[in-house]
């Protein structure tokens, strides 16, 4: 009798509530392509760099009689859960099953969430053919557009509107980070009854329609960007081309780089720790976060220094033999014989490090510090793609912070050729090299071409240009 009166308490009284379930039915939209063109020339816009591109998955080729019964498997007690994960992990493609399969299944990254919906009562959620991205340009564009990637739990939590759930393809690096709500867009839904093996029953009533990404278009310049990419090799460095008036990134290139495809499927454990092993670092972007000493180029902004604060005007000359005592030390030129008598155009022009050396000397650390900061140098520069760094700006309260010392004369030497605690990344060299060449005008970098930023005149003089 006992068991008789669960009978008619489940089919009567629950019949219903196990029968059907009604609910929202997410319907994805598509990811649109990031793509880069050649710059215009007269006789019309050149070709297009060849766009990541998205693509349909492939689909599952059981039968929807048995996916329904894996999918609402879990809601019922006369399944062991053990039989609901191996149905669900099969489903996924994690199971024994999906191994014939798993070349077809390339662009898979969905995983899921039906076992918890399944018990809670809500029908399982569908979607039709999720999208992922093929980058015919692999490893020559891979640090500028990115990669995309199935959600990670940190990444989920921070979504409170609900607009993502596990299993979605978002932007992991690069543009296709910066720019993941535009690409992919905001999803759908609709309301479907289903009965207990999953199958859609009755008509489905409207909701709200997906919303596809919108195409975005970059700033890279096809033919420079594999240019840069074959002249830096196997190299471990980095390059960077930008237009100075606009700030447009024409070229941006890390070496050795990595191929974006190895992400468009599930990344194996011996993939995984090939990469991340790799001591020259192929996913590290050298470009925007790598530190560099830079060198002479760093003469550029002294000269500015100098100029602006009158330590030097452009008939100063300085007599160089090779080197120069300073602090009760010699501080060598690069040129054994020393360049003779300069003054700050040929000083420049042949890389003297005697001349700097006593310019640095007379302006200090402070005035230096002042006009790195004004060019960002050492500084962020606001380019549209995660993961920019700092670098080390060249300042005694830096040294006090960082390294607990205080700034020594002789530390304001090595400075002033670009040399010493001096580090800062490509882009910030190529923001100030922008600014010197564009009369004064500091620009922000980026990559997506639709971008629109006011250039900052800074209060610097194009007259005492050297």
């Amino acid at each position: 009798m006992g068991f008789l009166g669960v009978f008619w308490y489940l089919q009567i009284v629950k019949g219903s509530e196990f029968a059907l379930a009604r609910g929202e039915q997410p319907a994805p939209s598509h990811r649109a392509a990031a793509d880069a063109r050649r710059r215009a020339r007269p006789q019309g816009r050149g070709p297009r760099l060849d766009a990541p591109r998205a693509q349909p998955r492939a689909r599952p080729r059981r039968a929807d009689r048995r996916r329904g019964a894996a999918e609402a498997a879990r809601g019922f007690p006369r399944h062991p859960v053990r039989h609901a994960e191996r149905a669900l992990a099969w489903r996924c493609g994690t199971g024994r099953r999906s191994s014939r399969s798993s070349s077809r299944r390339t662009c898979s990254f969905r995983t899921s969430r039906r076992s918890s919906r399944a018990a809670s009562g809500s029908p399982p959620s569908r979607s039709s053919k999720p999208r992922c991205r093929d980058y015919p340009d692999g490893p020559a564009i891979a640090h500028a557009v990115g990669y995309v990637g199935e959600i990670n739990e940190s990444q989920l939590a921070k979504i409170a509107d609900g607009s993502l759930q596990q299993g979605d393809i978002v932007g992991k690096t690069g543009v296709e980070r910066e720019y993941d709500e535009i690409l992919r867009g905001r999803r759908g839904w609709r309301l479907q009854t289903v009965n207990s093996l999953g199958r859609p029953f009755g008509a489905s009533q409207p909701g709200r329609d997906p919303t596809d990404g919108l195409p975005l278009h970059l700033t890279i310049d096809k033919r420079l960007q594999r240019k840069l990419v074959e002249a830096l090799a196997d190299e471990v460095g980095s390059g960077i081309f930008m237009d100075p008036h606009t700030g447009e990134v024409l070229a941006l290139a890390s070496t050795p780089g990595y191929d974006p495809n190895l992400f468009t499927a599930p990344v194996s454990r011996t993939t995984w720790t090939a990469l991340i092993g790799d001591p020259r670092h192929p996913l590290n972007d050298r470009a925007i976060s790598s530190f560099y000493a830079p060198g002479s180029t760093f003469k550029v902004l002294m000269s500015i220094v100098g100029l602006e604060t009158g330590a030097i005007t452009p008939g100063t000359t300085v007599s160089c033999s090779g080197s120069a005592m300073i602090y009760n030390r010699r501080f060598m030129c690069w040129k054994k014989g020393g360049h003779g008598t300069v003054d700050v155009h040929h000083a420049l022009v042949q890389s003297c490090n005697v001349f700097y050396y006593l310019l640095g000397r007379k302006v200090g650390i402070d005035a230096i510090s002042k006009y790195a900061k004004m060019f960002h140098v050492g500084e962020i520069t606001g380019i549209d793609i995660p993961g920019e760094s700092r670098g080390n700006p060249p300042s005694a309260e830096w040294k006090q912070r960082i390294h607990k010392e205080q700034w020594y004369p002789g530390d304001t030497i090595s400075v002033s050729i670009g040399q010493g605690l001096l580090a800062v990344t490509p882009v910030q060299m190529a923001t100030m090299i922008s600014a010197v060449a564009n009369g004064g005008s500091l620009v922000r970098p980026h990559l997506a071409r639709d971008t629109k930023t006011e250039p900052v005149r800074l209060p610097v003089s194009a007259e005492r240009s050297p």
